[in-house]
């Protein structure tokens, strides 16, 4: 009879900044913030054709916004950004 846990090893480190502990360990985040996206009220009856017109300009501004920042912020990036689905 088994008991349904699976025991789970983690690296963390402590408030004191010991090895040890249960604290995430530290990282740099770089945040970019845009524009805001406009969209006009149509009380959930948007065609589909609005909705792609919409996410045409999201993903337009968003690719923007990577193409400015990307070499200043992630300088030994892997791999450039997908747009997927």
């Amino acid at each position: 009879m088994g008991i349904g846990l699976s025991p789970t090893l983690f690296w963390s480190r402590c408030i004191t900044g010991n090895d040890s502990g249960f604290l995430p360990l530290q990282c740099e985040i770089t945040t970019v913030v845009g524009k805001p996206a406009r969209v006009k009220n149509c009380d959930g009856k948007a065609s589909t054709k609005e909705i792609n017109k919409v996410r045409g300009r999201f993903v337009q501004a968003l690719t923007g916004r990577v193409d400015e920042y990307t070499d200043q912020c992630a300088p030994h990036r892997k791999e450039n950004m997908k747009i997927v689905a």
